[in-house]
C-alpha cells in the first residue's frame, strides 16, 4: 500500500503549485482508489443550476479518464439527476461519508446501475462528499470487488484527497464565472479551509496512524506533512497588500486616486475587500461603462471610511442591471465584509459607486 505521508504531500504540493483542475482531480481519484484497494472509482461534479451529476474523471483496474470509462453503465454516460438517490443531498448536507455494503449492497446503490454492479461483482463501495465553501460540489465513490473492513478503510486520507478534489472543483467553477474578483476572495478564504480543515483532517489520520508501527517516525512524517498544508495555504494568498497599505496599493491600481482625510491603519481582512471592491468598480467601469473618465476616491472620515468609484459614462438603471455589471457579487462581497453599498446612476448619466464601511 503507499506511503500515506506522500501521497498527502505530493497532494498538497500538486494543489498548491496550481496544476490544472482536471489533472488534479484525477490524480486525486487515482490515489484513492490505489490506496484503498479499490477496483473502481468515480468523481461526480454536481450542477447546482440542473441539479444534476456529471462524471468528470473515472478510474478502473490502474486506468484514469477524464470523463466516463467505456464499459460504465449508460447512466453515468450523461449527466443524470441528483435526486436518482436520495443518498446524494443527505451525504453533502451532512458533510459524512456515506457506506454502502457489503449487506444489501444492489439494494443500496442507485437503480439505474444495479445490473452493472451486479455483472461487474461489487460488493462494497463508500461515497465521500465533495464540499467546500458551505457548497455541495459533487461526490467521490470507490467501489470494491471484495469486502471490506471499514475499521481498516484510510477513512482520514481520503477525507483528504476528497476535500482537495471538492476545492478544485469550486476553484474550476469559479474560473468558469469569469470574475477573477469574486475568485481571489474564495482562493483566500479557501486557504483558510485549507489551513483549519485539510491540517485537522490530518491530525485526525495522525492519531490513527500513531496506532501502527514506528509511530515516532509517522508522527515526524505527518507533521511535515502539516508544514506542506500551511506552506499549500500561502501559494493561493493574493500578494497586491504585500508590503504595502490600502492607499498605496489602491495607487498603484489607480494613479489617479484621491485621497481624503488622515490615512490610519486598518484591520487586514477589511484593506483587501476594499481593495477587491475599488478592483472589482473599475472594471465594471471600463468594460461596460465606456466611459472618458473613471474616478477612484478614498475618504477616511471620523465613524468609517468611504470607497467611491465614479465614471461619466452610459449609465443604467439601478433597478434593471444587466447581467455584466457584477452588481450582485459586488453587493455580496461588502454585505460579507460588514459595509454598505450604494449604487446611483442613470442612463447617460454615469454610474458612482460607493461603499461605505464603519471602523
Amino acid at each position: 500500500m503507499p506511503n500515506l505521508t506522500q501521497i498527502l504531500r505530493e497532494s498538497l504540493d500538486r494543489f498548491a503549485s496550481g496544476e490544472p483542475r482536471q489533472e488534479h482531480l484525477e490524480m486525486s481519484l487515482k490515489q484513492a482508489c490505489e490506496w484503498s484497494g479499490a477496483c473502481r472509482g468515480h468523481l461526480f461534479e454536481y450542477l447546482s443550476h440542473s441539479h444534476q451529476l456529471r462524471t468528470v474523471a473515472s478510474w478502473h483496474e490502474g486506468r484514469l479518464l477524464s470523463g466516463p470509462a467505456p464499459d460504465d453503465p449508460p447512466f453515468l454516460q450523461n449527466e443524470f439527476p441528483a435526486d436518482h438517490n436520495s443518498s446524494f443531498y443527505k451525504m453533502v448536507r451532512l458533510d459524512q461519508v456515506h457506506y454502502l455494503g457489503p449487506q444489501g449492497f444492489l439494494d443500496q446503490v442507485w437503480p439505474a446501475t444495479r445490473e452493472w454492479h451486479r455483472e461487474a461483482g461489487h460488493r462494497c463501495a463508500v461515497a465521500l462528499p465533495l464540499v467546500a465553501s458551505g457548497r455541495a460540489l459533487g461526490e467521490m465513490a470507490i467501489i470494491f470487488s471484495h469486502e471490506v473492513d471499514w475499521a481498516e478503510l484510510p477513512l482520514a486520507g481520503l477525507r483528504v484527497l476528497s476535500a482537495q478534489a471538492g476545492l478544485a472543483i469550486l476553484l474550476d467553477q469559479l474560473e468558469a464565472q469569469n470574475s477573477q474578483l469574486v475568485l481571489e476572495q474564495e482562493r483566500r478564504r479557501l486557504a483558510r479551509e485549507l489551513h483549519d480543515g485539510v491540517a485537522q483532517v490530518l491530525n485526525e489520520a495522525l492519531l490513527g496512524l500513531s496506532q501502527g508501527a514506528s509511530p515516532a517516525h509517522l508522527e515526524k512524517l505527518m507533521r511535515q506533512a502539516l508544514e506542506d498544508a500551511r506552506r499549500s495555504v500561502q501559494a493561493l494568498r493574493a500578494a497586491e497588500l504585500e508590503g504595502s497599505n490600502l492607499a498605496e496599493a489602491l495607487r498603484r491600481l489607480a494613479p489617479q486616486i484621491v485621497v481624503e482625510g488622515i490615512p490610519r491603519s486598518l484591520d487586514a481582512e477589511l484593506e483587501h475587500q476594499l481593495f477587491r471592491v475599488a478592483q472589482e468598480g473599475l472594471s465594471n467601469a471600463n468594460r461596460h461603462a465606456r466611459a472618458a473618465q473613471v474616478g477612484l476616491r478614498l475618504r477616511f472620515i471620523d465613524d468609517g471610511l468611504e470607497l467611491l468609484v465614479q465614471d461619466d459614462g452610459v449609465g443604467f438603471d439601478p433597478n434593471r442591471p444587466g447581467p455584466g455589471f457584477g452588481l450582485q457579487g459586488l453587493q455580496e462581497r461588502v454585505l460579507l465584509a460588514g459595509g454598505r453599498l450604494d449604487v446611483r446612476s442613470q442612463p447617460g448619466q454615469g454610474t458612482c459607486l460607493k461603499v461605505c464601511f464603519p471602523t
